[in-house]
C-alpha cells in the first residue's frame, strides 16, 4: 500500500525504497520520518516508503478474572516499546476496572528496554501501589493495584 501522511503513524511498519529490511516507524516531523531497523535509524521523506501490514503475531488472550482470582497478565514478549505502551495501557485499564489485585507484564529479559519502558510506565500511576520483578521470573514486573 502506498504510503500517506494520512495512513502512517508511530509503530507503523514500513518498507524504505531502496532498503533491505522492514522498518518502523518511530517519529515524525511533517512529510518527513524517522524509521528505525535494529540500529539502523534513517529520516525519510514520505514518497519513499510503502506500508507494509502489520506483523503477524500470536493473539494475545487475556485470562478472565474470575471471583476467586484476582490477577491479570500481558504479555509484551517481541513487541516494540510503541506498540507494548498500547498493550500495557489496554491491560492496566482492564485490571483496573476489574478491580485485580495485581497484573503481571512479561517482558522478558532481552536487551532490558521493555523492562525499563515497563518500570518507568508503571510508576506514573497512583493506582500502581508498587512494582518488582519477579524472583522466579526475571523476565516479568507484578504490578500491585
Amino acid at each position: 500500500m502506498k504510503a500517506t501522511s494520512t495512513n502512517l503513524f508511530v509503530g507503523a511498519r514500513v518498507k524504505v525504497e531502496g532498503e533491505r529490511p522492514a522498518f518502523e516507524v518511530i517519529e515524525r516531523r511533517g512529510e518527513e520520518f524517522l524509521v528505525a531497523a535494529g540500529v539502523i535509524r534513517l529520516w525519510v521523506k514520505k514518497e519513499r516508503l510503502k506500508l507494509l501490514p502489520p506483523k503477524e503475531k500470536p493473539e494475545k488472550r487475556f485470562p478472565e478474572i474470575s471471583e476467586t482470582e484476582s490477577s491479570y497478565t500481558v504479555d509484551l514478549h517481541g513487541l516494540t516499546v510503541a506498540l507494548a505502551e498500547v498493550e500495557l495501557e489496554k491491560a492496566l485499564s482492564d485490571a483496573l476496572l476489574r478491580h485485580a489485585d495485581h497484573l503481571d507484564v512479561i517482558h522478558g529479559i532481552g536487551t532490558g528496554k521493555l523492562k525499563e519502558f515497563v518500570q518507568r510506565y508503571l510508576a506514573r500511576f497512583k493506582q500502581v501501589k508498587r512494582f518488582q520483578i519477579q524472583e522466579r521470573n526475571p523476565g516479568t514486573t507484578r504490578a500491585y493495584l
